[in-house]
């Protein structure tokens, strides 16, 4: 579009403006009711009149473009507006998956929970029956008669044996500080024992049988241990 026509666009948009916002404005004929006679004045055109150009491809195209341009951006608005509640569902759907992660988490730790104080529990209640079963199992029997102390040295003996821990179930088949075999310890006079937990005669109990074991077999029966007072 060269200046001309540009110049020829506005003029005519800005007198087609004001024909619409102004009221047309006439002359009408005059009449006298007395006095001489008075030739009458023709009617007048409007100050301002002005046709539009009928079919001017510049101000369809203009209305046009204006027309284009009005629905691209209503286009853009409906647009953006789509975007926006995409983007809202989307942080909401974020929002929703990070609170199911998080209470999938707290889910896992009070399991974990759970399993650790439940295997505690089980860890004590078996100590508990453990300890009750070796008090049970105590012997309520009448010993054998214990001989006059031969002079081993059985504190030291069970110290080689097993450490000095009178209680001890190597689980093997040996028992007690002095490491009794289960045929021994009942031959030579021995309580009854299931061979389970922790081996439930005291120290003097089981020095009474090693008594009469040396008595028996000799110091053999510690070959590797054994040693006098």
């Amino acid at each position: 579009m060269d200046r001309l026509q540009k110049e020829r666009l506005r003029k005519g948009l800005g007198i087609a403006f004001l024909l619409l916002t102004l009221p047309t404005i006439a002359y009408a004929s005059a009449e006298v009711s007395s006095g001489p006679a008075l030739t009458p004045r023709p009617s007048r055109p409007p100050l301002v009149s002005y046709t539009p150009p009928v079919g001017d491809p510049l101000v369809e195209q203009t209305l046009r473009n204006e027309l284009t341009l009005a629905r691209h951006r209503e286009h853009l608005i409906e647009e953006a507006q789509r975007k926006h509640r995409a983007w809202v569902r989307k942080q909401r759907h974020i929002e929703w998956v990070r609170e199911q992660q998080a209470k999938k988490a707290a889910a896992a730790a009070r399991a974990a929970e759970l399993r650790q104080r439940a295997a505690a529990e089980a860890a004590a209640q078996e100590a508990a029956e453990e300890a009750t079963q070796a008090t049970v199992q105590q012997p309520s029997y009448t010993p054998a008669p214990v001989p006059a102390s031969s002079g081993a040295d059985w504190y030291a003996i069970a110290a080689c044996e097993s450490g000095g821990n009178w209680s001890i179930n190597t689980g093997n088949g040996f028992w007690g500080g002095l490491q009794f075999t289960p045929q021994t310890w009942f031959a030579y006079g021995g309580g009854p024992f299931s061979g389970s937990g922790p081996f439930p005669y005291s120290a003097t109990t089981q020095i009474a049988v090693a008594e009469r074991v040396l008595d028996g077999q000799g110091p053999n029966a510690w070959p590797n241990c054994f040693q006098w007072l």
